[in-house]
């Protein structure tokens, strides 16, 4: 598989997960928000004024840092637009 047959399967499988990312129905997907506190452990292990976070999805972490830290500046990108 070439980059481009890589990039337009994730965005296919991406844009069918977008609307069931953040719920209960998220199956695999549901897995992911059990890492979250280890992530944002990591990241407040550095001190930050802004925070670029590529593959954001629906931007969960960027959730997650923001409820604690409103004065910052993020960013946040994804491949799949659904997922914005």
């Amino acid at each position: 598989m070439n980059d481009k047959e890589y990039k337009e399967i994730s965005i296919k499988e991406f844009t069918k997960a977008a609307s069931v990312y953040e719920t209960d129905q998220a199956g695999v997907y549901k897995m992911c928000k059990k890492d979250y506190p280890d992530v944002l452990a990591e990241l407040e292990k550095e001190p930050f004024d802004s925070l670029l976070d590529c593959g954001c999805g629906t931007a969960p972490m960027i959730s997650l840092l923001y409820e604690k830290y409103p004065e910052k500046h993020y960013t946040g990108i994804d491949l799949t637009p659904k997922m914005i």
